[in-house]
């Protein structure tokens, strides 16, 4: 994707922090991501995670940070008060375009079918996108840990929501 990895993020965070900005930090993470690299490949896993990594790129301000954690999952630091905006317009984007990574049949079926790791097919719905988005100024965050935790957290209530989604706490 060449954007910063993992190190460079948490330097962001810290910096962040240090400077004492209220910001929004979001955590991107594609939903049935495993499936779709399990039925599709790691090639047209990868021209995915490029995608969205350009979605991002091109919807988020070139003051504000856009890093890769590793696989599906990216992180952004950006302005708090166009936090929601920005959110919308990724989902936007990224649910008008991802169709095109799967076949018309698949498509149409809203699903595909992967093994499950004893052998059996299961459905999965197509990749969808949540946003775990957290306020550094409703909490006094004093780590890049204790931003992440909580990112966490939120997350597991975007995957419960079906579809994609963004929370903003």
């Amino acid at each position: 994707t060449e954007l910063p990895g993992s190190a460079m993020v948490e330097r962001a965070l810290q910096r962040m922090l240090s400077a004492g900005h209220t910001r929004c930090v979001l955590y991107f993470d594609m939903d049935n991501f495993k499936a779709y690299n399990d039925v599709y490949g790691f090639e047209s896993g990868d021209r995915l995670i490029k995608h969205l990594a350009n979605i991002i790129r091109s919807e988020i301000n070139g003051a504000d940070f856009v890093g890769h954690l590793g696989g599906d999952d990216f992180v952004a630091i950006v302005d708090s008060t166009g936090s929601e905006d920005v959110c919308r317009r990724i989902l936007d984007a990224f649910d008008g375009t991802v169709a095109g990574f799967y076949t018309k049949q698949d498509t149409q079926n809203g699903y595909v079918i992967a093994k499950t790791p004893h052998g059996y097919d299961e459905q999965h719905q197509l990749v969808s996108l949540s946003i775990a988005g957290v306020l550094t100024a409703k909490k006094p965050y004093c780590t890049p840990l204790l931003i992440t935790e909580e990112a966490g957290r939120i997350k597991k209530k975007c995957k419960q929501v079906t579809g994609s989604v963004f929370i903003i706490s």
